[in-house]
C-alpha cells in the first residue's frame, strides 16, 4: 500500500516496485485507513505530510490494531520529534525525497523478508495451538471408541452386550472426531478477520 498525495510520485513508486507485486495507492489518511480496515498488506509506504494528516497516524493505527505490517516513511525533511514518534510505533525505515531507486528497492526487499518471516512464525504458532486444542477435544470421543471396542472384544456372551448401543457410541464418537478435524482445517485456511473499527475511527 502506497500512501502518497502526489500522483507523479505514486506512479514512480509503482514502476520502481512493480517486480514486488501489485501496489494499491491511497492519497489521504482517510482513504488509507478505509483500505486497511478491509485488507491486509505486506508493506506500507507512506508520505509524512498528507492533505488530512501525518503519516505517523498510519503507524499509530497499525500498532493499535496489532498489525505487524512494516512501514517505510518517505519525506522531504526530518525532525527529531518525527523520528522519535515514528520509532515509538515501530517504523521499519525512513527514506528522504528524492529517494534513490536502488536504496528504495533494497529497503523494500528487507521489509518484505521480515514480513514473510513473521507470517511464517505466526502460521506455525497457529498450527501448534490448533493442534493442541484438537488433541484435547478428541480425547473424550477417542476414549468412548476405545471403551466400546473393548466391550465388543471382551463380550464372550453376545447377548450380554447391547450391540446397537455400543456401535452407535462408536459411530457418534468417530463422527465427532471427523467434525473436529474438519473445523480445525477450516480455521487454519480462513483469512485473518479485518480489524474492528474503534470509536476514534468513527469520530
Amino acid at each position: 500500500l502506497s500512501i502518497e498525495d502526489d500522483p507523479s510520485i505514486s506512479r514512480a513508486l509503482k514502476m520502481m516496485l512493480a517486480r514486488h507485486g501489485d501496489m494499491h495507492v491511497a492519497g489521504t489518511i482517510k482513504d488509507a485507513l478505509d483500505t486497511l480496515k478491509l485488507e491486509e498488506f505486506d508493506l506500507v509506504l507512506t508520505d509524512f505530510e498528507l492533505p488530512d494528516g501525518k503519516g505517523t497516524q498510519i503507524l499509530e493505527w497499525l500498532s493499535s490494531n496489532g498489525s505487524q505490517t512494516p512501514v517505510i516513511m518517505l519525506t522531504c525533511f526530518w525532525t527529531k520529534s518525527l523520528i522519535l514518534e515514528a520509532i515509538q510505533y515501530h517504523v521499519f525505515g525512513f527514506l528522504e525525497k528524492p529517494f534513490d531507486p536502488k536504496e528504495l528497492d533494497e529497503m523494500v526487499v528487507n521489509a518484505l523478508k521480515r514480513r514473510m518471516r513473521e507470517k511464517t512464525i505466526h502460521r506455525f504458532a497457529t498450527i501448534g495451538e490448533s493442534t493442541g486444542n484438537l488433541v484435547h477435544e478428541i480425547t473424550n470421543p477417542l476414549t468412548v471408541i476405545v471403551s466400546n471396542t473393548a466391550i465388543l472384544e471382551q463380550g464372550s456372551n453376545p447377548t450380554a452386550v447391547d450391540l446397537p448401543k455400543v456401535t452407535e457410541g462408536i459411530k457418534r464418537s468417530a463422527d465427532r472426531i471427523l467434525s473436529l478435524i474438519s473445523d480445525a482445517r477450516t480455521k487454519l485456511r480462513s483469512p485473518k478477520p479485518a480489524p474492528q473499527e474503534s470509536e476514534a475511527d468513527r469520530s
